[in-house]
């Protein structure tokens, strides 16, 4: 839940500026992620200090070719 998530951000976070990196969080989400929880994520986020959040979405994967019969 929130309350395990919001000390794993912070020390993420912590960790990014301590190695000079970006405090970004990148969500890799698809279609069936409720906008409210992302939102909530972001908040979530700023709390921990995390000042930008890139949203993604994975890319939709092609059907499998149907197989040809043996002839």
């Amino acid at each position: 839940g929130e309350t395990e998530l919001l000390p794993r951000l912070r020390a993420a976070a912590d960790r990014a500026r301590a190695h000079g990196a970006p405090d970004t969080l990148v969500v890799l989400a698809d279609k069936l992620t409720p906008n409210d929880r992302l939102f909530r994520l972001g908040e979530l986020a700023r709390e921990a200090g995390i000042r930008d959040l890139l949203q993604a979405t994975r890319p939709r994967l092609a059907p499998a070719a149907p197989v040809a019969p043996p002839p």
